[in-house]
């Protein structure tokens, strides 16, 4: 059957949250996401945009508004779900941000932990694969990452006749500096008493650190689901297959991931627990729905590993999601074909099935070169072949037998048994090494000094990195990445001029460097000097040498013509983009960059004039206003920043580099605009320079003290990065003043509280204070129950203290 896609609502029962906080945590994990931690005892039906494929196999469904979550996959063979599919929409605090559901296949990028957009609305686009109708069909979800500024997409996709789920990712750095990236697709499935995990490897991290063996390490079976009585996880070490999956006997039914190992080397089994535990985690998780676990998949091999891409940096693999019915269990898989291979005696029963149909198919089985059992037979992905070959006494005796499947002269798997992985004594390639001991720090080279900054950039550790660079550059100036990365450092947080020096002490230090002069360029772009970066540009493309990236930043430093947009393709991006101010502004932003500016006015004007969002969004008029300017309308900029200044600046927080320069142009328009000052102080908190953003902050509350999360930011910083918490208590109450409502100032300054050693009773008074309709909040209860446990210990104390005296 041709492969169908189309659009409606489904209507699912939804535990209900609060409000987004109004409040940012500044951190690179999140910011400027805010959190999605207010999760309410109310639940109500709620109708959410469904996204549909279907094939004779499966029918996909896909929930754009849930991160772009696959929310479910029907197999039509087994009369089943493939993945776990919950009654209801049950959030858990476990992603980023907070708020997380369980089930179907859920995409994670760039941070470790479930992605701030994992509760969010993403773009969503649906069509055929080519222009044939029978080609096949597909759904690709996107969004910008606004932590990092990339952009991703997964490409879901059927074909005719084709019982797999294929997964196409893409990544894209937009950004003309280095970034770490991370994936992972996390597919919930239903726990049962046999379920046997099939992980063609024989070494294990677990969620102890330990690397054990595997399947039988400590007595235990580790391939068996009912192994594990309280949550664990297992990282795949010695990936050397393509594949891994599950299957239930009792069900016959499972589950095969395919991926190319170079691509998607990433294993990973985690669950809730089989023993008593879990049961209170699927009251957690669900309405009642079953045990849940998780398979895995990862593009690296495990999840404390990151790397960088590399400016402007584009990659894109495959991923299939196979599920399997009626084969009785299986061994092996190819992206072809799944086998099941169990010798009993001089028995060997098999099982296999192909993902295409074959009329005329051969399964062998050979000892050495010689074929010790042969069949002709079709098979289909409807119709597993089943069957059990006697072996003689010599084939069975052998050292190895090896099963092959081949169709039309052409291999579709081979199998050895027992395999190769069995019994081998350590990890081949990427997993088991010794503990390493560091150096003290006083006694590390230099190299390992720069060695570790590097790690903590990639773990976004900016401060930490920093520190290990100047610290690597004291014991020898002459190490020029030590300078790349101090200057890329410098470059993300806006300090232009101090990045230039650094590259151009790389760049002195090894003629050689051709990153170090590309980054060098980025620079010389960055404070103004175009003609120069150019130059520096243009020899990069000409030497062959970081030649994609500078020719991709040669577009930022061009003064490319004007191109002219219909309101038509406008609105086409706009329905792209949606109601997200966010997502427009980084097209904007892309379109100045590029020398696009006509195109980014008239994208920003087209959004405010038809999406109330737009309009009432304070960073939309400011960037409108400062390209306005920058073309020569001063008139309509100063319209658009009154604009601003006239918008609720709750939940709006910048994040951009550019940002810099559009506030600081509106200040300089207006000393007294303190929301432009609100909102720069927030990007210079977030790129840690938090002195910066004091100053910023303690300004705009000395125009306008009326706005409650500015007086919080202040206390904020006065808290993590002053360690002034007697001044910290004094402007979080100043927001309590403004703010009653807002249960979070109460937990935060509980926090501030408890570390400043304040007694009991002001805490436990303090959070009493609140509106009696916020400590029903789940948050507030954890907190007085903290109090009130902190306050019983109190009292026994005392009174242990009298009964000594």
């Amino acid at each position: 059957m041709p492969v169908r896609h189309w659009q409606d609502t489904i209507t699912l029962r939804t535990h209900l949250q609060g409000p987004l906080s109004p409040h940012t945590r500044f951190d690179h994990r999140t910011y400027p996401y805010t959190m999605q931690d207010d999760l309410l005892d109310e639940v109500e039906d709620r109708e959410y945009v469904a996204l549909h494929l279907e094939n004779e196999f499966l029918h996909v469904i896909v929930l754009p508004e849930l991160g772009g979550k696959v929310f479910s996959v029907w197999d039509k063979l087994a009369g089943r779900e493939v993945f776990y599919r919950g009654s209801s929409v049950k959030p858990l605090l476990m992603a980023l941000r907070g708020a997380w559901v369980c089930g179907g296949i859920v995409f994670n990028f760039f941070h470790l932990g479930h992605s701030p957009t994992t509760m969010s609305p993403v773009s969503f686009e649906m069509g055929h694969d080519d222009a044939q109708t029978d080609a096949g069909a597909s759904i690709t979800v996107s969004n910008i990452d606004l932590t990092t500024r990339a952009r991703w997409a997964v490409t879901l996709s059927l074909k005719p006749g084709d019982p797999r789920l294929h997964q196409r990712v893409w990544l894209r750095n937009r950004m003309p500096y280095r970034q770490r990236y991370y994936f992972w697709a996390d597919a919930g499935l239903r726990g049962c008493d046999d379920m046997q995990l099939v992980f063609p490897h024989s070494k294990a991290l677990m969620k102890s650190g330990e690397v054990v063996d595997y399947p039988l390490w400590d007595g235990r079976d580790l391939s068996l689901y009912r192994t594990y009585s309280g949550a664990d996880h297992m990282f795949m070490l010695d990936s050397h297959e393509d594949f891994f999956g599950c299957y239930s006997a009792t069900e016959d039914a499972g589950l095969v991931h395919h991926a190319d190992r170079a691509q998607s080397i990433g294993k990973k089994f985690f669950t809730w627990g089989t023993g008593d535990e879990p049961t209170d985690y699927e009251g957690f998780l669900s309405d009642g729905d079953g045990e849940h676990f998780e398979l895995q998949s990862g593009r690296f091999i495990d999840q404390a590993t990151y790397e960088f891409m590399r400016p402007f940096q584009t990659m894109q693999w495959d991923e299939f999601w196979w599920p399997l019915h009626g084969i009785g269990g299986w061994v092996w898989a190819s992206d072809e074909a799944v086998l099941d291979f169990k010798l009993e005696g001089s028995r060997a029963q098999l099982a296999v099935v192909t993902c295409m149909a074959h009329e005329s198919a051969r399964i062998s089985i050979r000892a050495g070169e010689s074929v010790v059992w042969s069949e002709r037979t079709a098979l289909a992905p409807d119709a597993p072949y089943r069957t059990v070959a006697e072996l003689s006494d010599d084939a069975v005796s052998a050292d190895t037998l090896t099963v092959v499947v081949e169709s039309a002269g052409r291999e579709l798997l081979r199998y050895m048994h027992p395999p190769a992985h069995v019994g081998q004594p350590a990890v081949l390639e990427t997993g088991e090494r010794d503990p390493v001991e560091l150096t003290p720090e006083d006694e590390a080279t230099a190299a390992d000094l720069y060695l570790r900054g590097v790690e903590q950039e990639l773990r976004c550790d900016f401060t930490g990195a920093r520190r290990l660079y100047v610290l690597c550059l004291e014991r020898d100036p002459a190490l020029a990445g030590a300078h790349v990365g101090l200057g890329v450092l410098d470059y993300r947080t806006g300090r232009f001029e101090q990045a230039r020096e650094q590259f151009a002490s790389a760049v002195d230090l090894d003629r050689h460097d051709h990153q170090a002069k590309y980054y060098l360029a980025l620079a010389t772009l960055a404070v103004g000097e175009r003609e120069q970066a150019r130059a520096m540009l243009r020899r990069l493309i000409a030497l062959g040498t970081w030649a994609e990236e500078a020719s991709e930043l040669l577009l930022w430093a061009a003064e490319a013509p004007e191109t002219q947009v219909s309101t038509a393709a406008l609105l086409d991006t706009a329905e792209i983009l949606r109601n997200e101010p966010e997502q427009w502004l980084e097209v904007a932003a892309e379109y100045e960059a590029t020398g696009s500016r006509g195109r980014a006015i008239e994208l920003l004007s087209e959004g405010c004039r038809t999406l109330a969002a737009m309009d009432a969004y304070a960073l939309v008029h400011y960037t409108l206003a400062h390209y306005l300017e920058l073309a020569g309308d001063d008139q309509s900029a100063e319209r658009e920043r009154r604009s601003a200044r006239e918008c609720d600046l709750t939940g709006c927080f910048t994040w951009r580099l550019e940002d810099i320069a559009i506030l600081r142009a509106a200040i300089s328009h207006d000393e007294t605009d303190w929301g432009a000052r609100y909102l720069l102080g927030n990007l210079l908190a977030s790129f840690e320079r938090t002195d910066e953003a004091l100053a910023m902050w303690q300004t705009a509350a000395g125009i306008d003290d009326s706005f409650s999360p500015l007086l919080r930011n202040i206390g904020w910083g006065l808290w993590r990065c002053r360690k002034d918490l007697d001044q910290a208590q004094a402007w979080y109450r100043r927001a309590i003043e403004r703010d009653p409502n807002q249960y979070r100032l109460y937990t935060e300054l509980d926090d501030v509280m408890t570390r400043a050693q304040s007694p009991v009773e002001e805490r436990f008074g303090m959070l009493r204070s609140a509106p009696q309709e916020l400590h029903a909040k789940r948050a507030m209860k954890t907190y007085f129950a903290a109090v009130l446990g902190a306050w019983w210990r109190s009292c026994a104390r005392a009174e242990a203290e009298r009964e000594d005296e």
